[in-house]
């Protein structure tokens, strides 16, 4: 249709032959008209199906600039009815197009097509193109990848980088059996695995059950004389310590902390570090992390406020906050500062576990340093406060919180209104109403509705009708369905049922 070259009176236009590899033409800037075959003026309809610069070209901007993936498939399609033959970068470009629209089980499908027509790219958009299907994290849509690649193309062998990251991710989905003969397959392709490679294995074995193989991958390591960093050993421990076999893990955690010390990479140390906190926590041995904020045995390899805020944050993360508030106190006492959002946070799980006097002492203690709670946490805090029926303290963090930058005052005043109503004093209600408005802090409809409802819920109707008349004046803002929908409950609880449907009439 489309394809087809024109007659033309005009002598035909020869096209030379560029020798360098595609993927430039892409890259450089076109040097000269001779390299442009076509130009915009020429109708596409008039362009041979032997131009394959010009379709290499067309497909690549449908997908990395119109990002019109299906525009460009159905292009390839039509083209192929009439000879042509897809090549590496026309792969790359549909299979990297339809990764970034997230539609990974159809470039896993596009891609093992391509490869069953016998259209297999070169060695390196192969490696490209896999570490862009391992984006998906369907490792197994992945495996039959390298499988057919092995098959179609038995001299092609994947990078060290992409066949480490399918082990990974069979290991996170427990096919941990099909990780290994991935990885026996790749050292009888000439990859000598990495310490990467090794852990990663080791993780898999841990997370099925399986800490006898783990540790016979270990041996292996070793025995092949790949140096085990600390990550490694953490990955171990954990396995260890969920079998119960105490022992041999205080045994690995001395081997843990001498690697740590011969490790270069800061970032490897931090991370085991983090992960050795996390798996003391997931098995309930805090008194060991409480020995670990003592003593410090990490020493210099791993930086003490790093290793101080990874303490606090995992056994916030476990609810043990009085434990983190512990490790606050170590901090603090060598002179180090918790971060506010952690601090934050073990306010606000003290608060939740009703511990709210620990709470309210810490939060005492971080106004000192700059700390002030968020409002989720004021929130929480002040209504326990109020359970508590302390007012003075709830008093003093409302406060606070009015001091606070940026906040809305109304707000913070309605949460404490909120916390009041639990307490069932209507008295503190009204004056907390009449110091707003000493302070010039305009009540908003939520604020009047909030003191309404504190009323009729000790029985109380005639001030909340006194509320409602000067709203309706104009003295205060106008009343909306739940002021009345709240007076008429009230009129109904006190049995003053006609005055109820009077005010639903009118």
């Amino acid at each position: 249709m489309f394809l087809r070259t024109l007659p033309s009176s005009k002598p035909p236009i020869h096209c030379k032959t560029i020798s360098t590899s595609l993927h430039l033409f892409f890259t450089h800037p076109i040097a000269s008209h001779s390299e442009q075959p076509h130009t915009n003026d020429v109708p596409e309809e008039s362009i041979s199906v032997a131009s394959r610069s010009y379709w290499t070209k067309k497909i690549h901007k449908l997908c990395t600039v119109d990002r019109n993936v299906d525009q460009a498939l159905r292009l390839l399609d039509r083209l192929r009815l009439h000879g042509y033959r897809p090549e590496s970068l026309n792969v790359s470009s549909v299979i990297h197009a339809l990764c970034h629209s997230k539609r990974f089980p159809e470039a896993h499908h596009r891609f093992l097509l391509y490869l069953a027509s016998n259209c297999i790219p070169d060695e390196r958009t192969c490696n490209v193109v896999i570490a862009r299907l391992l984006h998906s994290k369907t490792p197994i849509l992945t495996l039959q990848v390298f499988h057919r690649l092995n098959a179609v193309k038995p001299e092609f062998v994947p990078s060290l980088v992409n066949y480490n990251r399918l082990i990974d991710q069979l290991c996170l989905l427990s096919h941990t059996y099909e990780a290994h003969k991935l990885f026996i397959d790749m050292k009888s392709r000439g990859h000598q695995p990495n310490t990467v490679s090794y852990t990663t294995l080791i993780n898999g074995y841990v997370r099925i059950g399986e800490v006898g193989y783990a540790h016979k991958v270990l041996d292996e390591m070793l025995q092949y004389g790949v140096r085990p960093n600390s990550f490694t050993y953490s990955v171990l421990i954990r396995g260890v310590l969920r079998s119960k076999d105490f022992k041999r893990g205080r045994e690995l955690m001395g081997d843990f902390w001498e690697t740590m010390e011969g490790e270069e990479d800061p970032t490897a140390n931090n991370a085991a570090f983090a992960n050795l906190i996390d798996c003391l926590c997931q098995e309930g041995l805090f008194c060991e992390v409480f020995e670990i904020a003592e003593y410090m045995p990490q020493s210099k390899t791993v930086c003490d406020e790093f290793a101080y805020g990874e303490m606090v944050d995992t056994l916030c993360r476990y609810a043990r906050y009085n434990g983190a508030a512990r490790i606050v106190y170590m901090m603090r006492k060598r002179g180090f500062r918790p971060s506010l959002v952690s601090y934050n946070s073990i306010i606000h799980g003290l608060s939740k576990d009703r511990v709210c006097m620990r709470a309210y002492q810490l939060l005492e203690e971080g106004i000192k340093f700059g700390y002030l709670p968020s409002e989720f946490t004021y929130k929480v805090l002040i209504e326990r406060l109020c359970q508590e029926c302390d007012i003075g303290k709830a008093n003093k963090l409302l406060q606070f919180m009015l001091k606070k930058g940026g906040v809305d005052s109304t707000r913070i005043y309605n949460i404490y209104l909120r916390a009041l109503c639990l307490l069932k004093n209507p008295t503190e209600l009204l004056n907390v109403l009449v110091f707003m408005l000493q302070t010039r802090c305009q009540p908003d409809v939520i604020t009047l509705n909030t003191v309404i409802h504190g009323f009729c819920q000790v029985g109380r109707i005639g001030e909340p009708l006194k509320i409602l008349h000067d709203m309706r004046t104009g003295k205060f803002c106008a009343p909306d369905c739940v002021t009345f929908t709240t007076l008429i409950r009230g009129l109904l609880n006190v049995g003053r049922t006609e005055e109820a449907l009077d005010m639903l009439h009118n």
